[in-house]
């Protein structure tokens, strides 16, 4: 079998890491699973544990994704108010709440 490519290897860690966002934001982190995410992306559970030994190792790779989403539901720019409208308008959303979650997990 030939040796995949470092761009084959990339494409496939981008491709499991839109999977663990969209069900981290969708199914929460405690419901997503190596089943779960395989079946999302076509890739083996086998595949997904190369790139990614531990549950906790999907949160340590998501490079800011989560912290951004999270920081763009809030009003940063008009004073206290601003930002205490968003916060509780955000609360509202259940893709923010699962965002809340996995920042404190």
């Amino acid at each position: 079998m030939p040796k995949r490519s470092k761009e084959d290897t990339e494409i496939t860690i981008q491709t499991i890491m839109d999977a663990v966002v969209d069900q981290i934001l969708t199914l929460g982190y405690d419901k997503m699973s190596y089943t779960t995410l395989s079946k999302q992306t076509g890739i083996s559970r086998t595949g997904i544990s190369h790139h990614f030994p531990k549950k906790q190792d999907f949160a340590n790779a998501l490079d800011g994704r989560i912290f951004r989403l999270f920081v763009e539901k809030l009003d940063l720019d008009n004073g206290l108010d601003g930002f205490v409208k968003s916060w509780l308008a955000a609360l509202d959303d259940d893709k923010f709440q699962a965002t809340l979650r996995l920042l404190f997990h």
